[in-house]
């Protein structure tokens, strides 16, 4: 659960990021957007791995973005290319990482009810 809290506050930081850094655009709106609803879907379990979805398209978006002619200035390529990065760090960690494997979960769920 926690790498999608991050995730969200790196979708924070994408919001934040427009004004401090003073950029023109909407990627980064739609961009932070995505990664929360993505986040926020996959701590339903059944929805689980729907954040494997947040690298592709939001890279590409944040790249098309700063490639569009007369939209972005080097520093918001910077921050872009930096945001991406870190959520590659985040979005391969599975939701339950603080658990143990779910086949480890299986066996010990047998072991303790063979002990009653």
């Amino acid at each position: 659960m926690w790498p999608r809290i991050v995730e969200i506050l790196i979708a924070a930081w994408l919001l934040v990021a427009h004004f401090v850094l003073h950029y023109d655009g909407w990627a980064d709106f739609f961009a932070a957007g995505m990664i929360v609803l993505l986040a926020s879907l996959s701590l339903w379990e059944r929805l689980s791995k729907i954040h494997l979805l947040e690298i592709v398209p939001i890279s590409l978006l944040l790249y098309v973005s700063y490639t569009y002619p007369n939209y972005q200035l080097p520093f918001s390529l910077q921050n872009f290319i930096v945001t991406v990065l870190t959520l590659l760090f985040f979005f391969i960690i599975p939701s339950d990482a603080t658990q143990p494997p779910k086949a480890w979960r299986v066996f010990l769920k047998k072991f303790d009810s063979k002990e009653e």
